[in-house]
C-alpha cells in the first residue's frame, strides 16, 4: 500500500462533493467527476503487482456489475459509476479491504432502502451518495488508508 494514500484523499473530497451536489442539485451529477476518479483508480495498478489475470477479473467484474445495476435501475448513473470506481480503487489495493466495503456498503444500502420505502414510505428517488461517502470513510478509516505509509 506504499503510495497509495491519494486515492482515499481525492475519492473522499469528490465523495463530498457529488454527495453535496445529490443534495442541492435534485440528484443531478456531472459525471466528469466520476471518470476522474476511475482514472484514479487504475492508476493504483502502477503501485501494485497483481498480475494481468487479477486485472483484467476486476475489470470485467466491475464491467458486470455496472450492466447489471444499470439494467435494475436501483440507484442513479453516476451513483453506479462511483461504486464502480471506488470497488476498482479498494480491489485493486487489497482484495481483503474491497470484502469489507461490499458487506459495509451492501449493509448500509439494505438499511437505507429499508428505511427509505418501510419506515418513512417514500417511493420518489431519493439522495444515495451519503451512503457512499460514509462507506468509503469507514472503510480508509478502519483500513488506515488515509496514512501514507
Amino acid at each position: 500500500m506504499i503510495g497509495t494514500s491519494y486515492f482515499p484523499f481525492l475519492g473522499t473530497i469528490y465523495l463530498i462533493i457529488l454527495t453535496w451536489k445529490d443534495h442541492t442539485n435534485n440528484m443531478r451529477i456531472d459525471s466528469r467527476q466520476n471518470f476522474f476518479m476511475m482514472g484514479i483508480a487504475l492508476s493504483l495498478y502502477s503501485h501494485f503487482n497483481h498480475g494481468l489475470i487479477y486485472a483484467l477479473s476486476l475489470v470485467a467484474i466491475v464491467m458486470i456489475l455496472y450492466k447489471f445495476m444499470t439494467k435494475y435501475k436501483l440507484i442513479g448513473t453516476a451513483d453506479i459509476q462511483s461504486i464502480s470506481w471506488i470497488f476498482l480503487g479498494f480491489g485493486i489495493i487489497s482484495y481483503y479491504i474491497l470484502f469489507w466495503w461490499v458487506l459495509l456498503f451492501s449493509v448500509m444500502t439494505l438499511i437505507y432502502f429499508c428505511l427509505k420505502k418501510f419506515i418513512f414510505k417514500i417511493q420518489t428517488p431519493t439522495p444515495f451518495y451519503s451512503v457512499l461517502l460514509i462507506s468509503f470513510i469507514i472503510i480508509s478509516l478502519a483500513f488506515g488508508l488515509y496514512i501514507p505509509h
